[in-house]
């Protein structure tokens, strides 16, 4: 069972999207719906995603944040830029430079 909460600003747009996901993991917890404990005893925090606008969006990992900046041709999407930032790193890093 997963459970999620979406968060909007004042004009309907979409700013965050907070997951858990159930399962067998090393730290349980009781997540609970009006006092209820509601389905497992075990669950984990998904990667949260901020939408910082509708050109740049972040993943946030436990130890490092995904970010994606998306540039349009009118309201085509054409290209994605992809950064990946290690927490406790100086310089975040591109896939291109993660290989080889």
């Amino acid at each position: 069972m997963d459970l999620g909460n979406y968060i909007y600003n004042h004009k309907g747009e979409r700013l965050m999207i907070l997951r858990l996901n159930s399962g067998n993991y090393f730290y349980p917890t009781t997540v609970a719906n009006n006092g209820q404990a509601i389905g497992g005893t075990s669950y984990q925090l998904m990667p949260y995603t901020v939408y910082v606008g509708p050109h740049y969006v972040v993943k946030h990992y436990r130890n490092q944040e995904e970010a994606s900046k998306h540039y349009y041709m009118g309201s085509q999407r054409i290209a994605s830029k992809l950064n990946y930032h290690i927490l406790g790193d100086e310089f975040p890093t591109t896939p291109s430079s993660k290989e080889g």
